[in-house]
């Protein structure tokens, strides 16, 4: 065997230790990305819990956050306010974190549409809507685009439900 033809050999097992390395590489990146978004996925589950937990474990603060859900602030006194406030800022924080993640591709459309399905539902809540028109200047500029897409649906839905409805207001 010449010394070109231990070249060549040398540089085709070269090559096949690349592929080999790349395809390794590959496998391990996957595993990675997997781990990561099991982390983030058990990070946010805990972190719901906690918020959850906050309202569960107390009846007052159950009372207060239903309270300034329906009547918002006025219903509160100014204990009960800041609470249900913080409760609020708390919840709020938590989902700008989500739609991040979620906008980001580290959050998976089946996990996001749950949450998407809770905030939506929170925003036929006079005092949840109104609170949230107050302070939505603390929350970024792409969970505020994304809430005023929400609320002018629903807007809209409750004018078109209305005008198929005129007899309602009579009842």
């Amino acid at each position: 065997m010449t010394l070109t033809a231990l070249g060549n050999l040398g540089e085709f097992i070269g090559a096949i230790g690349v592929v080999v390395s790349l395809i390794y590489l590959s496998v391990q990146l996957k595993q990675n990305t997997k781990a990561v978004r099991a982390a983030s996925y058990q990070e946010i589950s805990h972190n719901s819990l906690e918020l959850l937990s906050l309202i569960i474990s107390d009846a007052e603060m159950a009372d207060i956050w239903g309270r300034g859900l329906d009547h918002g602030a006025d219903a509160l006194d100014p204990i009960e306010h800041f609470r249900w406030h913080s409760m609020l800022l708390a919840t709020f924080r938590h989902w700008d974190n989500l739609y991040y993640q979620y906008r980001n591709g580290m959050l998976e459309k089946e996990l996001w549409k749950s949450y998407r399905f809770m905030i939506r539902s929170y925003l036929v809540r006079p005092g949840f809507r109104d609170w949230w028109l107050r302070h939505q200047d603390a929350f970024s500029d792409s969970l505020q685009q994304l809430m005023r897409g929400w609320m002018a649906t629903l807007d809209d839905a409750a004018t078109r439900e209305l005008s198929f409805h005129p007899a309602a207001e009579d009842e």
